[in-house]
């Protein structure tokens, strides 16, 4: 009688978790949350990243932003399958990435995925390293829909964009390629080392970091490897991005099983004249409650300005069985 009522008392919970879920997902509005955080996105950054927590886990992801009476909302979605293969040194994961904004509707589609292998190994009595290699193989497509825009040959000086009668004046325009790119490569490589300086002890340090580099085939100039990302076939080729991080962790407090985590990041990234800057650090209770506190920076050093923002991350994790585990996050920049 017991174990029904606690098996009852679980589904509840469950049921509970995943209907805040959908509300919050559904209905939170900040910044992309996808794209402009590390925490959480970690193998977006860095293929090597892929599958490091050792679990099989299934996510999906869905942001809808700035929507107003006068503008079509942003959104952005993931959906995302990764696994650390057991007695192997191989993790893996699938990927597929949406985005729509503007009011063409520029859309991007993203379909891909991650292989990381690692090299565990030992120096001194206790500290353990595990690096990392990953390669990233993804396909992508951007399009417009050119209806829903207004050219200048359309423009009536008394009128406007329409006639005299109130039809729409057509533009000499002639869309390419049905509004959109072909699928083109955007592959990525990475490396990263983890290293934990005391295994015998429970509240040993950790460190890790890595680098990466996004759209390699950005580094060549030849434009027959299918990197053309222009909708107008304008064979304008897709910049390398390259991305370097630093986290360290840190247990002030651990007893019986309960601790507390504390994990300094610095993230850097560099794509064409942008160079973007993430630091902060983040706050973690038996891994069921986190907060963190970010502050992130875009510069331009072609027009010599920079935007800034603070990001507050919130997280919440439930064990429902005994190696089973409902994650939820949420963000405001």
């Amino acid at each position: 009688m017991n174990m029904q009522i606690i098996n009852k008392w679980t589904k509840l919970r469950v049921f509970f978790i995943t209907c805040v879920f959908l509300f919050f997902v559904l209905n939170v509005i900040s910044q992309d949350r996808l794209y402009s955080n590390f925490l959480g996105n970690e193998a977006a950054f860095n293929p090597s990243l892929s599958g490091f927590r050792g679990a099989f886990s299934i996510s999906g992801r869905f942001v809808s932003q700035w929507q107003s009476p006068q503008l079509n909302a942003y959104r952005t979605g993931l959906f995302k399958m990764e696994e650390s293969l057991p007695c192997s040194i191989f993790d893996y994961d699938l990927h597929a990435e949406y985005n729509e904004e503007g009011s063409g509707i520029y859309k991007t589609m993203r379909l891909g995925g991650n292989i990381a292998g690692t090299a565990p190994f030992e120096t001194g009595k206790s500290t353990v390293h595990n690096i990392r290699f990953g390669i990233g193989l993804a396909w992508q497509f951007n399009a417009v829909n050119f209806n829903q825009l207004v050219f200048s040959d359309q423009l009536d000086p008394k009128y406007g964009a329409f006639d005299a009668f109130g039809n729409l004046n057509q533009s000499s325009f002639i869309a390419p390629l049905n509004n959109r790119t072909k699928w083109f490569f955007t592959p990525a490589v990475g490396f990263s080392h983890r290293i934990l300086f005391n295994s015998e002890n429970k509240k040993s340090s950790t460190v890790l970091w890595g680098l990466a580099m996004h759209h390699l085939i950005g580094l060549s100039n030849d434009k027959n490897w299918g990197q053309a990302e222009s909708i107008l076939q304008l064979e304008t080729t897709l910049p390398y991005r390259f991305h370097g991080f630093v986290q360290f962790e840190f247990i002030p407090y651990y007893h019986l099983g309960q601790f507390l985590s504390v994990k300094p990041h610095v993230s850097f990234e560099m794509q064409s004249n942008l160079h973007y800057w993430n630091v902060g650090s983040h706050f973690s209770l038996n891994r069921h409650f986190s907060i963190g506190t970010f502050v992130q920076q875009i510069y331009n050093f072609e027009q010599n300005n920079d935007t800034q923002w603070i990001s507050l991350q919130l997280g919440f994790g439930h064990n429902v069985l005994k190696d089973k585990k409902i994650e939820l996050g949420f963000t405001y920049n």
